[in-house]
């Protein structure tokens, strides 16, 4: 189990370096796109990014879920040229669907006025980011984590930053971001099927219809899944531009692009390292094996989710203040449903992994179709009356309803070890450090300077009273170092100061 940890471990330090690197391009673009565009305009930059982001994993996620599923089964067979062949074989389907019938009709035949060149940039990058995805899902399944790692935060810096100069100093307006984002795709794609070994493992001859009817067997209903996702994810926002205007989608969109930013980091680098571990578990080890890992994996989750979401919560103002212009301030009561319902939504995966290991993906729909459904309804009541702070309450309480429901059937295949003593550690030094914040905010911290004080003060004294409460045992910090000494940089530091003490006491 140990071993699995720091495979875990090692995986994670590189999705955490990169999703720590890609949350800060995103907080350093949004003060950026917000000073840029107004409310209306960011509004539609919001629908425009939410379709490509929201809605290509309809098109991968299916793919990609498959991938990490199925990879330990053939690189055990040695099958890694039929696996290749099989996954690989789909893509140009994609590539024709949206480059060569979808873009000449929006170029040519749609109504679309002033932003018909937007809406085919946004056709473009569906369909490159769809490609970049399937791939990204190969190097996790072969655990290339810094290879991954590398590219997501080039992908993310043309993204946002490159585009946003481009939206600037060559008048792009709302286009930047999407001229920044194609290009990126453009270069970063062919790199991605170098490091996966195309060459070496692809063979269009190779391609097996067993695998692929394997593949959608399991797969195709999280095409419907991850369809009903994205309505839960952003139907709110189109209601919005429906009933109120970009106005108010703007304000909504930065306080989720913050939340979904900053928690996005803890939720991902966690989970992107265990999936395919706790997949090879199941496969080689069993289900008591995969139930404990899955236990300690929900452990280090809440560790991290649950802090981060009060702090983030407690310091709305400073964050906004300082991530955004004056004109966003008024958005600030939307950060605790949407905060707290998103938490309830990554931590979700936890349970999932219990249809996944069991090849149940069709139960999924059940949890995510009763969530959709309930969001939509609420939205439709308290958007009219609410605005933007009504389609917050609908994102908290539909995310609830997919958790609970999820947990409840999950348990029903498979269940795990809830650290419920670990929890009410967890809590008792969150409620600590959330009294050392207000404190802080009291004594008349504020700016950028304020804002990152309070953040480093408020960590550091979360995780002393978990020490000191005594969360963490005397084998886990020795696991700690074990783990830290196994990241590359990490490690050759270490060494590095064990050598030079050790120099230092022979010379005395």
């Amino acid at each position: 189990m140990k071993e699995r940890l720091i495979e875990i471990g090692r995986d994670s330090a590189w999705y955490l370096a990169s999703n720590a690197v890609v949350a800060v391009i995103g907080f350093i673009a949004i003060p950026i796109l917000t000073r840029i565009f107004p409310p209306r305009q960011y509004g539609i930059f919001s629908l425009v990014n939410t379709a490509i982001a929201l809605g290509s994993p309809i098109l991968y996620a299916w793919l990609a879920t498959s991938i990490i599923r199925f990879y330990p089964e053939h690189e055990d067979r040695e099958e890694l040229d039929v696996f290749y062949s099989t996954v690989l074989s789909l893509t140009p389907y994609y590539l024709v669907l949206f480059l060569g019938i979808m873009l000449p009709v929006a170029a040519f035949l749609l109504p679309l006025g002033k932003y018909r060149v937007l809406v085919c940039l946004g056709i473009a990058v569906f369909a490159l980011w769809v490609i970049f995805n399937i791939a990204q899902a190969l190097m996790r399944a072969r655990q290339q984590a810094w290879e991954y790692a590398a590219l997501s935060v080039f992908v993310a810096f043309c993204r946002y930053l490159v585009g946003a100069s481009i939206a600037v100093w060559l008048g792009q307006g709302v286009k930047g971001p999407f001229w920044g984002w194609l290009g990126a795709l453009i270069i970063a794609i062919p790199i991605e099927l170098i490091v996966i070994k195309t060459g070496k493992y692809y063979k269009w001859k190779k391609s097996s219809r067993t695998l692929q009817r394997a593949f959608f067997s399991f797969g195709f209903i999280l095409i419907f899944v991850t369809f009903l996702s994205e309505v839960l994810s952003a139907v709110d926002r189109y209601m919005l531009q429906g009933f109120k205007g970009s106005y108010q989608v703007g304000l909504y969109s930065m306080v989720y692009t913050l939340v979904t930013n900053s928690l996005g980091v803890i939720s991902s680098f966690v989970a992107l390292a265990a999936a395919p571990v706790i997949m090879q578990v199941y496969e080689r080890e069993g289900e008591e094996r995969t139930r404990a890992l899955i236990g300690k994996i929900t452990r280090y989750t809440l560790m991290l989710l649950v802090p981060a979401t009060v702090g983030i919560v407690v310091l709305r103002d400073p964050i906004t203040r300082v991530a955004t212009s004056a004109k966003y301030i008024p958005a600030e009561p939307a950060y605790l449903p949407i905060a707290v319902g998103i938490t309830f939504f990554y931590i979700s995966w936890i349970p999932a992994n219990a249809f996944l290991v069991k090849k149940r993906t069709k139960l999924t729909m059940i949890p995510m179709a009763i969530a959709t459904v309930a969001n939509v309804v609420i939205n439709i009541f308290l958007i009219p009356k609410y605005g933007f702070n009504g389609a917050a309450w609908a994102t908290f309480i539909s995310y609830f309803v997919y958790m609970l429901v999820l947990i409840v059937m999950s348990i029903r295949l498979m269940s795990w070890d809830f650290p419920w003593l670990s929890s009410l550690r967890i809590c008792l030094a969150t409620g600590a450090m959330t009294a050392a914040l207000y404190g802080m905010m009291g004594a008349g911290l504020h700016g950028f300077i304020g804002l990152l004080v309070m953040v480093v003060g408020g960590t550091l004294l979360y995780f002393l009273v978990l020490t000191i409460i005594g969360e963490y045992s005397k084998s886990e910090f020795g696991f700690a170092l074990d783990l830290a000494q196994r990241v590359p940089a990490v490690g050759r530091a270490i060494k590095h100061a064990r050598k030079s003490h050790g120099e230092r006491k022979g010379d005395v």
